[in-house]
């Protein structure tokens, strides 16, 4: 209700200062459609998109809104299921040293939909995981955002007053995200009960950034909020006839955390660009198991009872500060720009019976090619888990059909070895018979 009502506010303010400002309006209208690559062939999504994207301002400030309209065509009824969503509507006030946002607002990160785990503030919509098209992942968030810049530095300050989650997919679609089996060893047939943490609660960031010299740029942020990925709280409940485990519940929560970010990036003569990302959070939440139930282990029925009464007043979890490092490297061979880049995690007061890896490591691939002045388009991207050895791989080949429209045809490919029974991170090879081919035609006005 609160999106609907700050659209007609939007409407109302363009109508009133359209006269009196230079003003813009263009956008787009997109079908996509993807066809998945089992024997039956099914239809993962087929959708249309329009975007519009509408500005009015002078040279002191801006008003920007950008409405999108969702059809789902395999829904029962796609006219009457659209979904109209406000990815961005904020006023910006600036000057030779200020920039002042406020209003709904991407906050853009330098991180990969396949790691959201580096993003701060803003919610992703994860309900078909990376099905989507990628402008379409990042949702926007309601938020000041002030920056001050003097010389070669510039100074940011973010806050966020009320909480939105990312979007996840429910527990019985083909693209959840829970490792439910691993996890639990199962849950009822109605499904795990999940909620959301929400509220009026203050999230904000501090961060610096500088540029004294032409080879490098040095930031730092320093961040109080929630954890951008929710914790998975557990609780096995008893029989009230037998008084056995009889079923597990499951609910999301979000936890807040301190977090300390530092980030770097050079750029050599020989037109090397080297990044580097540390950071440090000084607390999160991770999943938890009793070895004793897990290690084929002869245990009485009474200890089975006071262990799970143990790990139940923990929900199932345990709290840990959390480092994640990164580092890229990119550079252009042939026309074609190659980056690649190696992440490595680590739990820092890890437990024996923390499910997750101590350590964590993971690589990345990314390489794009433009020809004939940029009608065509080639993209490759991947992920490869080294500790779980799977794999995503994304080429996409973009074709402009002429100037305003183009097309787009492509895969997502997941797969790699099956993991462990009580394997806590989010493995490609779960939605291997998800992999599907895809078709996108978007026009441009």
């Amino acid at each position: 209700m609160h999106v609907r009502w700050l659209f007609l506010s939007s409407l109302l303010f363009f109508i009133v200062t359209t006269a009196y400002t230079q003003s813009s309006f263009n956008g787009y209208l997109r079908h996509e459609t993807g066809l998945a690559h089992t024997r039956e062939q099914p239809l993962i999504f087929s959708r249309n998109v329009a975007n519009i994207d509408f500005s009015a301002g002078t040279s002191t400030w801006q008003f920007r809104a950008s409405p999108q309209l969702r059809q789902n065509l395999l829904s029962e009824n796609p006219t009457g299921t659209a979904e109209l969503r406000l990815r961005e509507a904020y006023v910006e006030w600036f000057s030779d040293n200020w920039d002042i946002r406020v209003g709904r607002q991407i906050l853009i990160a330098p991180s990969g939909v396949v790691n959201p785990g580096n993003e701060f503030f803003s919610p992703l919509d994860l309900s078909e995981f990376i099905a989507q098209d990628i402008s379409d992942i990042q949702l926007g968030v309601t938020a000041a955002n002030i920056q001050y810049f003097r010389g070669n530095n510039s100074f940011q300050a973010i806050f966020v007053p009320v909480f939105e989650s990312s979007i996840l997919p429910d527990a019985n679609s083909r693209w959840n995200l829970l490792p439910i089996d691993a996890l639990t060893g199962g849950v009822s047939p109605l499904g795990p009960d999940l909620s959301y943490r929400s509220g009026r609660d203050l999230q904000a960031s501090v961060g610096w950034q500088n540029r004294s010299l032409l080879t490098w740029d040095f930031n730092f942020r320093l961040f109080y909020g929630y954890y951008p990925l929710p914790g998975i709280q557990k609780e096995i409940t008893f029989s009230s006839q037998t008084g056995a485990p009889n079923d597990i519940l499951l609910r999301y929560s979000y936890e807040k955390s301190t977090a300390l970010r530092f980030s770097s990036e050079y750029r050599s003569p020989a037109n090397w660009i080297i990044g580097t990302q540390l950071t440090y959070w000084h607390d999160r939440v991770f999943d938890t198991f009793p070895p004793e139930l897990s290690e084929g282990s002869t245990v009485s029925l009474q200890e089975v009872l006071d262990i799970i009464d143990s790990y139940n007043s923990t929900s199932f979890q345990a709290s840990s500060p959390f480092i994640t490092m990164s580092v890229s490297a990119q550079q252009t061979w042939l026309n074609t720009r190659v980056l690649l880049q190696y992440q490595f995690e680590q739990i820092t007061h890890h437990r024996y019976d923390i499910l997750q890896d101590e350590f964590f490591h993971s690589v990345d691939f990314s390489a794009s090619r433009s020809v004939f002045n940029d009608f065509i388009q080639f993209r490759l991207n991947g992920r490869y888990n080294v500790n779980g050895r799977d794999f995503w791989v994304n080429p996409n080949l973009t074709y402009t059909l002429f100037d305003g429209l183009s097309t787009s045809l492509g895969s997502q490919f997941f797969s790699g070895k099956k993991p462990d029974p009580l394997y806590a991170h989010l493995s490609f090879y779960q939605f291997r018979q998800n992999s599907f081919s895809y078709l996108k035609l978007t026009a441009y006005w």
